[in-house]
C-alpha cells in the first residue's frame, strides 16, 4: 500500500489514471465515506473488493465516468434523467437499469439489470472520469462493521490489501449517499 496525497496524484495524474484502468485497488474519499474501489470492469480487481470486505454476493455502487457512460450503458427515462441531473454530482445514488450488462464485470451488480450508480461531488471523481472507467465506490469496512471516517481509522488488513490510500483530509459527510430506485417508480430506499 502506497499512502498519497491530493498533490501527488494530482502531480502524476496520467500515472494514476493508468493505475485506474490497470485495475490498481484505491481507498480515496468521497463527499460521505471514504470510498474503496477499482476499475467496475475489472474481474480481479472486483474480486479483491470483496475479498478485502470480506463481503458474499451484496451489489455495489458504481461512479459513473460520464454523463454520455450513463446514457449508453443504462436505460433511464427523460424525466429520471432530470432527476439525477439535478442531484449529482452530490450525495445520492440511482438505481437504474442496465443496458449494456457488458459494461460492468458481473459480481459487481449480482448479474441483476440493474446496477447502483454515483457522481460523487469531490475532487477524486475527475480523476476517474479522465480515466473513462466505471469505478467501484463502496465505503472502507469490513462487511457488517461502522466504515471507516479517518485514516486511522481504517483496519490494518484493510489498508495491506490494496495498492493506494488518498489522505488528503477532505471533510467527509459521514453519511452515506441516499439511494433512489429508478426502475419503475421513483423510491428512496436508504
Amino acid at each position: 500500500m502506497l499512502l498519497l496525497t491530493k498533490k501527488d496524484i494530482l502531480k502524476n495524474k496520467t500515472f494514476y489514471i493508468d493505475e485506474i484502468k490497470n485495475g490498481k485497488v484505491f481507498i480515496y474519499p468521497t463527499d460521505t465515506l471514504f470510498g474503496l474501489g477499482v476499475d467496475a470492469a475489472n474481474q480481479a480487481g472486483v474480486k479483491r473488493i470483496f475479498e478485502i470486505k470480506k463481503r458474499e454476493a451484496k451489489p455495489m455502487l458504481v461512479i459513473a465516468p460520464s454523463w454520455q457512460w450513463l446514457k449508453t450503458n443504462c436505460i433511464i427515462t427523460a424525466n429520471n434523467y432530470s432527476t439525477i441531473k439535478q442531484k449529482l454530482p452530490g450525495a445520492y445514488s440511482f438505481i437504474v437499469k442496465l443496458k449494456n450488462k457488458t459494461t460492468i464485470y458481473e459480481k459487481v451488480n449480482n448479474g441483476q439489470d440493474s446496477v447502483g450508480i454515483r457522481i460523487p461531488d469531490c475532487w477524486f471523481t475527475k480523476i476517474i472520469q479522465q480515466s473513462k472507467v466505471p469505478f467501484v465506490t463502496t465505503s472502507v469496512n469490513l462487511t457488517g462493521q461502522a466504515p471507516a471516517l479517518k485514516i486511522n481509522e481504517i483496519p490494518k488488513e484493510i489498508l495491506a490489501a490494496v495498492d493506494y490510500v488518498i489522505d488528503d483530509e477532505t471533510p467527509l459527510s459521514g453519511q452515506a449517499s441516499t439511494i433512489i430506485d429508478l426502475r419503475d417508480e421513483e423510491k428512496v430506499l436508504r
